[in-house]
Formats: structure tokens, sequence, C-alpha cells
């Protein structure tokens, strides 16, 4: 009867739809278009003739994708699919309800606990003068703190951050080191090592 595409200049994937009776279509899955980043729960939301009434993103800076789609009693929708930004590791399930028009509602995603999916990436390691420090994983703004330890477990050096990167080693002589990030309640550690 019709076909409809839907999307911007780069990969968009419709994982699931649902019938809205007498009234259209809800569609969901992934976009690389719009959103935060790397790709985010796209949904769609139609009319019977396929046309676009509105579209909404959902997720952070890693990857997310909707997997499927329900209409729920209240209007809404319920959605559940993968997050990488959120969770405790890798990738984990991302479940999100929205209200009847999530278009025109200012939501404050409900994301528990916000601190609790800290990624610390440090680049070149090992180095010789400096490498880079970077750590994802929170949409709290609030202090970040950085402490160094020697391998014998002495305090070298603590940095308070006001952003998510770094550059760290000028001040360390050659050696094994521990970064302890402390982001709110949340903690994570990795090892650095200093060569000549």
């Amino acid at each position: 009867m019709w076909t409809a595409a839907y999307g911007g200049n780069e990969i968009e994937q419709g994982y699931s739809v649902c019938e809205i009776t007498n009234s259209g279509y809800a569609i969901a899955g992934y976009t690389d278009s719009y959103g935060s980043g790397n790709g985010d729960f796209y949904l769609l939301r139609t009319n019977e003739d396929g046309d676009t009434l509105w579209t909404k993103t959902f997720g952070g800076n890693q990857w997310e994708y909707a997997l499927s789609i329900q209409s729920s009693s209240d209007g809404g929708y319920i959605i559940t699919g993968y997050t990488e930004s959120y969770g405790q590791g890798n990738g984990d399930v991302y479940l999100v309800k929205t209200a009847e028009d999530p278009a025109n509602v200012n939501e404050e995603l409900d994301h528990k606990p916000l601190l609790n999916n800290l990624r610390i990436f440090i680049s070149p390691n090992p180095f010789t003068t400096v490498t880079s420090f970077k750590f994802i994983g929170t949409n709290k703004k609030i202090k970040y703190n950085l402490t160094i330890y020697d391998a014998s477990g002495r305090l070298v050096k603590s940095v308070k951050l006001t952003t998510n990167s770094c550059q760290l080693g000028a001040d360390l002589v050659p050696g094994i080191y521990f970064l302890k990030l402390k982001v709110g309640e949340c903690t994570e550690t990795k090892k650095i090592i200093k060569i000549r």
C-alpha cells in the first residue's frame, strides 16, 4: 500500500514496530545521524500512512540500540535494547519507559545508579614522557579526584580534575604507578608504567 524511509545522513536501522490502534505506528531502532553520538535509541512515531509525527533519541556518548518496543497502558512506550553508556560494563540491557509524546516532554532519565560505569583510557601506556588520561561513564557534573600511588602504595600525587581528561607523567620518575579515580562514590584503578 505504501513504503517510507526515515533517517539522516548516517546509518539508521529499525528493529521493532508496534501498531497504535487506529492512529499509526511506533518504530524503535538506532540512529547514527541524531542523538548523543555513536548510536542511540531511535523512536519514531508515524500516522497510519507512515508520515512522521515525531522522533526521539535516548542514550549517552557510547552505543545504544533499541531491539523491541511495545505500547503501554498509559499511552506511552516501553523500549528495550542495548547500552554501552550506562550499566555495569562493556554492554548492558537498556530499558526506557516514555510518556505518550516524549518529543514534547523534557525527560530527565533516571539512570540507576548514575555513576557505575566508569571507564578509563590511558594512551600511550607504557610511556616515556607524558601520557593522556581520559574517562567516561558519568553524566553528573561533580568533582573528579585522581590520586597516583607508586608500586609500594605510597601516595605520590593528588589531582582535582574539572574535566574528564588530562595529561600525566611529566613529574614522575620511571616506574610502576597506580591511578585511582574517584567520581562521587565510584572508584576505578588503572596501572601505568613510565619507562626511560
